[in-house]
């Protein structure tokens, strides 16, 4: 008898607590995921977790102490930018909701239906999980270039490039402004030191970068070099000198793995090159402690 009440009940209401129980689960997992990975002693968002290894504070310490990074400044920004667009997007929806509510159309109901799962699962929550959701996806379609620190580039030019033509050559942004200098025939100006892919693009012999050098004063300050097949990374240089990080982008496009200590000869050629090709910025905001005090 009890047997049988129960599975009346689950058939009339218990398949519904189940659904309730799935679309609940699926709304609180990720705010879950966002608020372990904000605690969590990670380098990076590839290596996160639901639960993760460590836990660390530094994180929200870093929002306040760190003036290159004006983390309260963006909220303020971000709240008045989400209040203008709340308040049209209530008088939007006052509107749409005097339509449903007074006028009689086919689809009323399920549009209705619709709208309400729709806002079950706040979009913004779910950053973080897309975002993995697509870096995880390069390891089953890598050719579609998710996940990874190359930026690939698509050339049409009708009589001057050849279809379907790939590449491996190595260019960065001040190539594309020697590019176009070149394809404009002007003469380039002596502080780009780009080098035009122009040859590349007509099917000519190329020159080639011996190295690439980067160098950014924000994210807590970053240097990194491109040589060859290898790139070595230094980051929190506002905190003071840091070890070169080594990464073989052949075999690691990711750059997941660190391989410094197996390659030191590698290391002191690159820290060389940084020596070489890095010059004191004239505004003060572009400085690193690390290298300019």
């Amino acid at each position: 008898m009890e047997t049988s009440r129960f599975l009346n009940w689950v058939k009339e209401y218990g398949w519904r607590h189940l659904i309730a129980l799935i679309f609940v689960t699926f709304a609180v997992y990720p705010i879950l995921f966002v608020a372990t990975n904000s605690i969590a002693d990670f380098a990076n968002l590839t290596n996160s977790k639901l639960i993760p290894d460590g836990l660390t504070l530094k994180h929200y310490k870093l929002l306040s102490s760190d003036p290159l990074v004006p983390y309260f400044k963006w909220l303020y920004n971000t709240y008045k930018v989400a209040l203008i667009a709340a308040f049209f997007n209530v008088f939007l929806g006052t509107l749409a909701a005097y339509a449903f509510s007074r006028l009689q159309f086919k689809g009323r109901r399920a549009s209705l239906l619709t709208l309400v799962i729709v806002q079950m699962f706040p979009s913004f929550l779910a950053f973080v999980a897309i975002y993995l959701l697509f870096f995880q996806i390069s390891d089953i379609a890598p050719f579609m270039g998710l996940g990874i620190h190359l930026l690939p580039m698509i050339a049409h030019w009708p009589d001057k490039i050849k279809t379907e033509r790939v590449t491996n050559h190595i260019s960065a942004f001040q190539d594309f402004y020697a590019t176009v200098v070149d394809i404009l025939k002007l003469k380039k100006p002596s502080y780009i030191d780009g080098l035009s892919f122009l040859p590349l693009l007509t099917n000519k012999n190329q020159e080639k970068h011996e190295y690439l050098y980067w160098e950014f004063s924000t994210q807590s300050g970053q240097q990194a070099v491109r040589y060859g097949k290898w790139k070595g990374v230094k980051t929190n240089l506002q905190k003071g000198p840091q070890p070169l990080q080594l990464y073989n982008l052949e075999d690691d496009v990711k750059e997941l793995k660190n391989v410094s200590n197996d390659n030191p000869n590698i290391v002191k050629q690159i820290e060389s090159i940084i020596l070489n090709a890095r010059t004191t910025p004239t505004l003060e905001k572009f400085k690193i402690k690390a290298l300019d005090n």
